[in-house]
């Protein structure tokens, strides 16, 4: 009887085994139609078929093409690595007082809103590293000083110049940047003993990033590159990282606040932008949302509702991100007041009477830690969100809604709490809660640990 049951038990082991095996193929099959149904793949796909046609496998014409490419390249790369010795040598003095580096690579360091790596790239610099910004698509600047703590690159070659250095180099890798590849990435590694950190900020969608064929990559190579941690902005990010990767730590870190740049005490005395201003002078209450105004945010319900709400102006804020500005109807109390600088938000998000986050219902809404949340609370402004925004939930003065009527609901629901001074201060301590030098610390001690 015991043999049996024995048997019986490690027969159900290898059918569990057998089931998880399969579940893996079954990502990984995923991951790869991902990959090749990519737009990139397919035009690669096209200009090697077209070049395969022109340059026959074999034929005398490819090998004397071949032959030239390599030649071209090694010219390329010798004539580069001189151009860059200067840089290198300019970058090992700055950092010569230093024996950590965070590399950050991200978007450039001047858009007009600032975003996380900027956050914690400034915050990484308090705590003790010397930071560079790795900027791949800034033509202008090939290594400028910010700070004496922090500075720009545009080429991650320039990151050799740590090789035998001793310092500790960490890689911060954004899941949504596709500046470099995994080749560059595993290089750096073995040549400077550079440790990745995996940030996994965002659903890989193209509504956010675009073609995602190098983002897919590196998400698909984490086995090879070993982060030595992976960070995550949302328990959704969290979920598909331990059912992709299990090999690194993870820290949960999600998006944050810079407490003093939107705390509604100390600004007290600010004044209105003044393009804000001409409308605070209709004496109606503004419902106010600053972000990228794209594909993921509920156009229909936003223009039912300003058709509904004379009463109320609503304001928007930000870039036309892939051309979505069109599908918002600019009505009379609708205004569009483009994009802003992050030094000037504060002049409009402190005179919302509500502000909003209306994602359409969808992965990308489930996924996402908005910062705009935490900014809108510094400023002790009430938030309606849409239903899908999980990492919205749990907040005092954050008003979740299960559809458009509710969501209208809440708006007047936010207009009368954000006349309480108690609701506004309970907002602030709120935020205090989840500020970008909490996030960094926490990434430093997941480091060290």
């Amino acid at each position: 009887m015991k043999s049996a049951k024995q048997g019986v038990n490690k027969t159900q082991t290898v059918v569990d085994e057998l089931k998880k095996e399969k579940a893996a193929l079954e990502r990984e099959n995923a991951e790869l139609k991902l990959l090749i149904s990519s737009k990139r793949f397919r035009l690669a796909n096209k200009m090697g078929n077209a070049f395969n046609s022109l340059f026959p496998v074999s034929s005398k014409r490819r090998a004397v093409v071949k032959s030239m490419a390599r030649q071209a390249k090694k010219l390329s790369s010798a004539k580069r690595r001189r151009a860059l010795r200067p840089l290198m040598k300019e970058l090992q003095s700055l950092s010569a007082g230093f024996d950590r580096v965070m590399v950050v690579n991200a978007i450039p360091w001047d858009v007009e809103l600032k975003q996380r790596p900027h956050h914690l790239a400034v915050e990484f610099a308090k705590l003790g590293y010397f930071v560079i910004f790795l900027e791949c698509t800034n033509y202008l600047h090939n290594l400028r000083k910010i700070n004496d703590s922090l500075v720009t690159i545009n080429n991650p070659e320039l990151l050799e110049s740590f090789q035998g250095s001793g310092k500790k180099v960490y890689f911060m890798q954004l899941s949504t940047i596709a500046s470099i590849s995994v080749e560059d990435i595993l290089r750096l590694e073995k040549t400077v003993g550079m440790k990745v950190i995996y940030d996994y900020i965002d659903e890989l969608h193209e509504d956010i990033s675009g073609d995602l064929y190098h983002q897919r990559l590196i998400w698909s190579a984490l086995p090879k590159i070993k982060p030595a941690l992976v960070t995550v902005t949302s328990d959704v990010l969290l979920e598909q990282v331990e059912e992709h990767y299990t090999g690194s730590k993870i820290v949960v870190a999600k998006n944050a606040v810079n407490i003093d740049h939107f705390d509604f005490k100390q600004h007290a005395k600010l004044r209105p932008a003044k393009d804000l201003k001409k409308i605070l002078a209709n004496k109606r209450p503004v419902v106010g949302y600053y972000g990228a105004i794209a594909p993921w945010i509920d156009y229909d319900m936003l223009n039912a509702l300003a058709r509904k709400r004379s009463d109320l102006e609503f304001v928007y804020i930000g870039i036309d991100y892939g051309g979505a500005l069109k599908h918002l109807e600019l009505l009379p109390n609708v205004h569009y007041l483009g994009s802003k600088d992050y030094s000037d938000l504060a002049a409009y998000s402190l005179f919302f009477d509500c502000a909003i986050i209306p994602f359409v219902r969808g992965e990308i809404a489930k996924a996402t830690s908005p910062v705009k949340l935490f900014e809108y609370m510094a400023a002790g402004v009430p938030t309606v969100c849409t239903r899908d925004l999980q990492e919205c939930r749990g907040y005092d003065y954050v008003f979740m809604s299960k559809n458009n009527a509710e969501f209208e609901a809440n708006i007047d629901k936010a207009i009368v709490a954000r006349k309480e001074l108690k609701v506004r201060e309970a907002l602030l301590k709120q935020a205090d809660a989840h500020t970008w030098a909490r996030r960094a610390k926490d990434i430093d001690k997941g480091l060290k640990d």
